[in-house]
């Protein structure tokens, strides 16, 4: 087999695995606390959190994830829902200096371009990085 064909194969490989791109994330905080009292928390594989145990050993392997507690789940995939106990009265973290990294990065783009959603009316926003038009005149080249 030719280097030629083995690169051709290559690179319809490698088109079929292309990683979907990263939106952008606008907007800000609007300090509603509703990302804190709606946490879906996963494991070291990225499998959510469906029981006590696992959580226990979540905590366990990530002690500040003490802060979490399981307030319900969810009916269709059985995975808990988390709220922080960190959260004041006025809707901001009171232990924001020294808060988690899940909250610190939180809304990071791989987030939603792994299928998660941001919540209705926290400020912020997923647009695509690069405007569908710009994808297909890419494309259409």
């Amino acid at each position: 087999v030719s280097i030629l064909r083995w690169m051709t194969l290559f690179k319809k490989i490698k088109l079929f695995f292309k990683p979907t791109p990263l939106p952008k994330i606008i907007g800000e905080c609007l300090r509603r606390g509703k990302c804190c009292q709606n946490i879906i928390l996963v494991d070291k594989y990225d499998k959510p959190i469906k029981t006590k145990w696992a959580f226990k050993k979540l905590v366990e392997q990530i002690p500040l994830y003490h802060i979490f507690e399981p307030h319900h789940k969810d009916s269709i995939f059985g995975y808990y829902y988390f709220k922080c106990s960190k959260l004041g009265n006025d809707n901001l973290c009171t232990i924001h200096d020294n808060r988690p990294t899940i909250c610190a990065k939180y809304p990071e783009p791989e987030m939603i371009r792994d299928g998660g959603e941001l919540l209705p009316g926290c400020g912020y926003h997923a647009v695509p990085k690069i405007e569908f038009s710009e994808i297909l005149d890419k494309e259409l080249k």
